[in-house]
């Protein structure tokens, strides 16, 4: 890897106090920087319980840990943080601390990505609560070194070196008028080729490469007897993808060459939804079916390709009408959420670019090309006089420090060439045919410089702030009036929040769970981040469409469960059947599977509505059980305390006979 700009980040050597217990590095970290971090020496948190290494107290025990500002970390153990106070304003706060994640765990050797700009801090994990720094002891020296750029992971299946680097140059995709057209289903398949290997690598602990036939996520399956990262499975894989995004106008049939941008949302969309990772029926594109949807498909309905309201997002069936199919489509999946949703950026700056994808990783940009002629004036080159032409290319990794953008471009291989700095992590011969790159562990990852327009001149773009890749059309040997801005960036991204499961302690009761009227129970719901950062958001527990409760969720760690508790007082609803649900409030709505319950006079077990002799025979049959045990019958917990017992007894005969309609 080499860059158009170098700076040198050395290895620092920082004396690391245990009093106070952070200590600011004085360093300066940015998004995607790889920090490597290695300790040595001895410190203590009082010389009556020993001296310990950058470790701390080992094993881990959960009794030390509250006092802690990482509750995983051992106590006692060097750890790191990135921004202006690792306190975060509640040093002291048994309320705040331990926290779960924000901090890093160093111990005597560990490197980790930063997720944000600011200050490295490496400090001692203990005093968060107590604050009681006077007896501690010691100190450990760190050397600390950087790696400015960040490269998307390689996987064994099989992205191997990272981002693929697919070249568009070969089968039949191209336009017989213009040429080499099918950049954007290319660029897109590098995406989707890696994140599923991404996530086949998450889905089985010992993934195993082409030849041999695993697949273990559906986000790219085999189109023949064969792997579906198999170097023949790229072919139909992209004939796919660009039907689904009217390349060409190969789906519609209008008359266009190349991919608009936003039928390339559309067209990832609708291959998550083909693939069954998202419902079908989203027509936002934003992995949900919902009424933004019913809304898109209403405007739409009727239409055929050309008409004014046409919209093929809203062609759900993928048969060129927008019809009662389509309508039957959405209705049957509405409310459903997938695993992943699109998003396109008009116009998107560097900074937000590498936080895409650092947060989500996978980012294609669509570059536009234009030649400053003079006078403010400016002429574009197009592929389609008529659309929005251009080219796309996908991000495999950027220098934050340097403002460089890595890239897997379907038209050329300029690290290869010698044109552009970059990587190559299996060195294979220059030049080479098209296929090559089929197989992914052969790769040209091309570094370009991404800046700010900044001339006086205006850009082509008035009123727009833009970037270009400085130096990108030089490299094919254009002139140097000729730029390349970056015009948008479609987005794949994983759903963050999601709510698994909503649970009591009647879970499983038949014929349903009975909820006494005026007691109050536990609802308990289970959150998972399946995204790649740490999300937080406010979960809400609804009673139909009552909102019951609400509790807010900081910082749930990246591929991890949580579980919150909520109450439920029924003294003031009536008899009835009820549905339990939660919801984040991120943007999008993810609700859990219903939960259906009946509310019923405190001791109507059976829920037939009356409380009667059959009632008081299912809470004989159950009395002195608790959970687990064979007679144990969570209807007859009536007070919902985890017990049978005479408390429940005398609920139920304080309604003894009672009845309601």
């Amino acid at each position: 890897m080499f860059s158009f700009v170098q700076i040198a980040r050395t290895a620092s050597s920082v004396v690391v106090t245990s009093n106070p217990v952070w200590t600011d590095t004085g360093l300066n970290v940015g998004i995607g920087e790889n920090i490597g971090v290695t300790a040595s020496g001895n410190w203590t948190w009082s010389t009556s319980s020993g001296w310990f290494g950058p470790e701390g107290k080992l094993p881990w025990d959960s009794s030390d840990a509250g006092d802690n500002f990482l509750y995983e970390a051992n106590h006692g153990e060097l750890i790191a943080f990135v921004g202006p106070d690792p306190y975060q304003g509640h040093f002291g706060d048994s309320g705040f601390f331990p926290q779960h994640t924000g901090y890093w765990i160093i111990g005597s050797s560990a490197a980790f990505v930063s997720d944000k700009v600011g200050e490295l801090w490496l400090g001692m994990n203990d005093d968060a609560v107590t604050r009681g720094v006077g007896d501690n002891a010691g100190e450990v020296t760190a050397s600390v070194s950087f790696e400015a750029w960040f490269v998307k992971l390689s996987y064994p299946d099989y992205a191997q070196s990272g981002m693929p680097d697919f070249d568009q140059k070969q089968s039949n995709w191209t336009n017989p008028t213009v040429g080499w057209t099918w950049c954007g289903p290319v660029a897109a398949a590098n995406s989707l080729w890696w994140l599923d290997s991404e996530y086949e690598s998450i889905r089985n602990p010992i993934p195993v490469p082409p030849p041999v036939n695993s697949d273990s996520f559906p986000l790219v399956t085999a189109y023949g007897p064969w792997d579906d990262h198999d170097p023949r499975n790229l072919e139909p894989l992209v004939n796919s993808l660009a039907f689904l995004m009217d390349t060409d106008g190969i789906r519609t049939h209008l008359n266009h060459s190349g991919t608009f941008f936003d039928d390339m949302e559309t067209g990832i969309s609708q291959y998550l939804q083909k693939q069954g990772v998202n419902p079908k029926g989203d027509c936002d594109a934003d992995g949900d079916v919902d009424g933004d949807d019913a809304r898109i498909l209403i405007a739409a309905f009727g239409s055929l390709p050309g008409n004014l309201r046409w919209n093929m997002a809203a062609d759900l069936n993928v048969d060129n009408k927008i019809n009662i199919a389509d309508q039957i489509l959405l209705a049957d999946n509405y409310g459903k959420v997938g695993m992943f949703y699109e998003h396109t950026k008009e116009f998107p700056d560097f900074p937000w670019i590498i936080q895409e994808v650092v947060a989500s990783q996978d980012v294609e940009l669509l570059l536009e090309f234009w030649q400053d002629i003079g006078g403010g004036n400016w002429n574009r080159y197009m592929y389609d006089p008529g659309g929005q032409g251009g080219h796309y290319l996908t991000v495999a990794g950027f220098n934050s420090t340097t403002s460089e953008i890595l890239l897997s471009d379907p038209w050329q291989d300029a690290f290869e060439a010698g044109t552009a700095p970059g990587e190559s992590p299996v060195p294979h011969p220059y030049p080479h045919l098209p296929s090559v790159h089929n197989n992914t562990i052969f790769v040209s990852h091309d570094g370009y410089l991404a800046s700010p327009w900044m001339i006086p001149q205006p850009s082509p773009y008035p009123g727009k702030a833009v970037w270009e890749l400085v130096g990108y059309l030089q490299t094919m040997g254009f002139d140097p009036s000729w730029h390349a801005f970056i015009r948008t960036a479609i987005v794949t991204s994983p759903h963050g929040i999601a709510i698994g499961l909503v649970s009591t302690l009647k879970d499983l009761c038949t014929p349903m769970p009975t909820f006494g009227q005026g007691i109050t129970y536990n609802v308990t719901v289970r959150v998972l981040n399946e995204g790649t950062t740490a999300q937080s958001c406010d979960v809400t527990v609804y009673v139909n469409s009552t909102a019951m409760q609400t509790k807010t969720l900081a910082n749930l760690p990246p591929n991890s469960t949580t579980v919150l508790d909520f109450s439920w007082n029924t003294g003031n609803w009536t008899f009835g059947d009820y549905i339990l649900s939660a919801k984040a409030n991120v943007s999008y709505n993810i609700f859990s599977e219903f939960y259906v319950s009946r509310l019923v006079l405190a001791g109507d077990l059976n829920g037939d509505g009356i409380v009667d002799i059959y009632d008081a025979i299912i809470l004989g049959n159950a009395y002195n059980s608790t959970p687990g045990r064979p007679t144990w019958n969570s209807n007859a917990d009536i007070n919902g305390d985890g017990i049978v017992d005479i408390y429940d007894a005398i609920l139920l005969a304080n309604n003894f006979n009672k009845s309601y309609p």
